[in-house]
């Protein structure tokens, strides 16, 4: 790995690592819109991509890593139940042009969440995981773009934010609980 893209690695530790998801915009779009800024900066061609999700599934996978966040998850899938509507969202993540082609790199969940969620360990020349299990819809990188510019994309993404505060909020929770296992 040449020594631009040993950089391009290091560079994205520094933003994944720590998280926090934080009302209003310590997300997912926040964290890796700073990494595509700061790779771009570098000239290490990098974009924002979206991919649809369901946090239930999110949260199944979370079960499955032996966890002992049962109860938090059962408190999140029981505001998922009542709020229907926001079980399916939009995941974005980050794409970096090593030379030859794109590679997906996620900088959303920091290293001590890697035990419970699914954790991007990106080398710099293969593509990292998602921070969600992708369901649906993956966006071309065009239309991601056409997403991400349009102020009504960001303007929904804010509403819901402070509209299911009290979810977020407790996924805060989890997560921080998650840290400590």
């Amino acid at each position: 790995m040449t020594e631009k893209y040993q950089r391009a690695v290091e560079i994205f530790e520094k933003i994944r690592d720590p998280y926090r998801f934080e009302i209003p915009y310590r997300s997912c779009f926040a964290k890796n819109s700073v990494l595509v800024d700061m790779l771009n900066e570098e000239e290490i061609p990098a974009r924002l991509m979206i991919v649809s999700f369901n946090w239930t599934n999110l949260f199944k996978y979370m079960r499955t890593r032996g966890s002992s966040l049962d109860t938090h998850l059962d408190q999140l899938k029981a505001y998922l139940k009542e709020y229907q509507e926001l079980d399916i969202g939009l995941h974005v993540y980050a794409q970096v042009n090593t030379g030859k082609k794109y590679f997906n790199v996620d900088s959303t969940w920091d290293k001590p969440l890697e035990r419970v969620v699914p954790f991007c360990n990106w080398d710099g020349v293969s593509n990292g995981t998602l921070a969600v299990p992708p369901q649906g819809i993956c966006y071309t990188s065009e239309e991601s773009q056409i997403m991400l510019n349009n102020p009504k994309t960001l303007q929904a993404i804010q509403e819901s934010l402070v509209t299911h505060a009290p979810f977020f909020s407790l996924l805060n929770e989890t997560m921080q609980a998650a840290r400590k296992l």
